[in-house]
């Protein structure tokens, strides 16, 4: 519903307000969004002419509220009009601290912008820098949580947001406020690469420990650092006592959370100094006797060469494959699916994880990353101790998805594998398991690579 006094604001015709609301019409009347006037004229009135008509109109109501709970001075810090927020703030009516449904206050939203002088006005007008919304946020956290990942322009932020949030610290806003996650604000500034911020609500900070403080899911400041892609971030709380030898909730390390983000090797390295070898033994590699209990529970273990090749960086996963890892960490599979009917374990050598999970991202790139992986002593072929642990051969890996890639590219890596010692005949019987998916799947090609390299078939055999 557009009444006359909303049809004059999008028209920015301050003479059709005045006459509307002579004519009177209500200058609270909302439409089915319950936006009044006064948050139409913040939205669409650029010079701010027909908000001052409004406000000078003692009927509009200057804390109106959408049915999102939105006020006039909500939109304004939104929109980031100076002019509009100063014109509402001397409303003498005007409340500062209306929240919305969410419990956003307009501070909150003023700092979620990065107005530094937005946020001045609005505490000088009484808002409270610590008031939290629905998910626990303060100022500080909206403050910090929100830069570009832009390298320049995150400097220029850095900067700017520094000098909000020194601002609202000297006016007692509190450092050590968690929100509902458990992440304090320098959590935030750290997973945001915000480096002078970061050190700025370090040494505000009144917490114990706040350097390798964990939140709900059991993140460090360090692990959401990995997130900026920020060396010099990854680097100052590595010399601030940042532990690199800490698991998450999903046994994520911070070396798991460089290749999760696909970060430059220099941050994966930084961190990988400072890793111990025993907590990557530990938390890299997959011991079926350590790992596996009868009762048919599986310590999750995630591959750190999987993610590597996950980050589809041939380069990146060739700086990991000779960062000085144990074999084990080089070897170590990824669990492809649980089967808790069977109570059985299916899991995925890094080959047979590149040729069935990423070959259709890859496609011919993937004979790179085959060769980078069997150069550099990845097995073809893992035996399972355990009877309830199976590992997908690679070849049948290969053959799994073949409809789903280039069949010339399969047939590539097939033989690829072969001439490197992959055996086509696993498990020995009757008819083995690569020739089988083969045939199922009507790849000639296969078929006659798997036969020249058999010891046990015949061309009758498959015939």
């Amino acid at each position: 519903m557009v009444t006359p006094i909303i049809r004059a604001i999008f028209n920015q015709d301050v003479e059709g307000i005045r006459e509307a609301l002579d004519r009177g019409f209500s200058a609270n009347l909302p439409d089915n969004r319950g936006w009044t006037p006064l948050h139409a004229a913040v939205v669409f009135n650029a010079s701010s002419e027909c908000l001052k008509e409004l406000l000078a109109h003692s009927s509009a109501d200057v804390n109106s509220q959408t049915f999102l709970g939105h006020t006039p001075l909500s939109f304004a810090c939104q929109k980031g009009c100076l002019n509009d927020v100063d014109l509402l703030l001397k409303q003498s009516k005007c409340d500062v601290n209306l929240a919305n449904i969410e419990e956003v206050r307009p501070l909150n939203v003023a700092c979620s912008k990065g107005n530094f002088k937005i946020v001045q006005l609005l505490v000088e007008f009484g808002a409270q820098v610590n008031a939290q919304d629905y998910k626990g946020y303060t100022a500080l956290h909206e403050a910090v949580l929100h830069p570009t990942s832009r390298r320049g322009v995150r400097e220029q932020q850095d900067e700017m947001i520094h000098e909000i949030c020194h601002f609202l610290l000297r006016h007692n806003a509190n450092p050590d406020v968690l929100e509902d996650e458990g992440n304090f604000p320098f959590h935030f500034a750290c997973q945001s690469g915000l480096l002078k911020t970061l050190t700025l609500l370090f040494t505000s900070s009144k917490q114990h420990d706040l350097i390798n403080f964990r939140n709900k899911d059991g993140r460090t400041p360090l692990m959401l650092a990995v997130q900026s892609h920020n060396l010099s971030v990854v680097e100052a709380l590595i010399s601030q006592g940042a532990n690199a030898n800490v698991a998450d909730n999903m046994n994520y390390t911070p070396l798991h959370h460089a290749c999760n983000y696909r970060v430059d090797f220099d941050i994966f390295n930084a961190l990988r100094r400072v890793t111990s070898d025993k907590f990557i033994l530990k938390y890299c590699t997959f011991d079926e006797e350590r790992d596996f209990e009868v009762k048919s529970k599986i310590k999750i273990i995630y591959s750190l060469i999987c993610l590597a090749i996950d980050t589809e960086d041939l380069s990146f996963l060739v700086k990991v494959l000779e960062s000085n890892f144990d074999p084990a960490v080089l070897q170590c599979p990824e669990i492809l699916e649980e089967y808790w009917g069977k109570k059985s374990f299916t899991l995925l050598t890094p080959i047979s994880y590149l040729l069935q999970m990423q070959m259709y991202n890859f496609g011919e790139k993937t004979i790179k990353f085959l060769l980078a992986l069997i150069n550099h002593g990845s097995p073809l072929k893992v035996v399972s101790k355990v009877s309830l642990i199976s590992y997908v051969d690679p070849i049948c890996a290969c053959l799994a998805a073949l409809n789903y890639y280039n069949v010339s590219t399969a047939v590539r890596c097939i033989r690829i594998l072969l001439q490197h010692g992959a055996d086509p005949d696993e498990p020995h019987g009757r008819m083995p398991h690569a020739m089988e998916q083969a045939c199922k799947r009507g790849c000639a090609e296969a078929v006659l690579l798997l036969l020249q390299y058999s010891n046990i078939l015949e061309p009758e055999d498959v015939i």
